[in-house]
């Protein structure tokens, strides 16, 4: 007798990356980045690691960027972005087609930037 288990993994993601380009981010790095409403993220990527970090802050932003922070409601601490472009290199690094979730790792410093350590989070049934 074949037995699986329903709930593979009760930990949420704190990062999704949806096919639609919509980004959806959790308090918890939104918290470890320090990320205002208007700071515009970015993806490092490469030797296995993926990072995400806040390209350009909120007070240096001029009018509307891709990729560009929101919250999802009033007085939220969850927010959400919007980029096809880094919806699909995540969707391709994970090897996922509707969506990619994401569980955060360390806080670091890359390449001069606060950035925090992405892990992929694998269900397979």
């Amino acid at each position: 007798m074949f037995l699986r288990s329903i709930l593979r993994s009760t930990r949420r993601p704190d990062i999704t990356f949806h096919n639609d380009g919509r980004v959806d981010i959790s308090s918890r790095i939104v918290r470890a980045l320090d990320m205002r409403p208007g700071d515009v993220i970015d993806i490092l990527a490469g030797a296995g690691e993926i990072f995400l970090y806040v390209m350009i802050p909120s007070h240096k932003v001029c009018g509307s960027h891709e990729a560009q922070c929101q919250p999802t409601k009033a007085r939220s601490h969850n927010f959400r972005a919007s980029s096809v472009r880094l919806c699909r290199e995540m969707l391709a690094i994970s090897r996922e087609c509707s969506r990619a979730r994401f569980s955060s790792g360390d806080l670091t410093t890359v390449n001069g930037h606060k950035a925090i350590c992405l892990i992929p989070n694998k269900t397979e049934l």
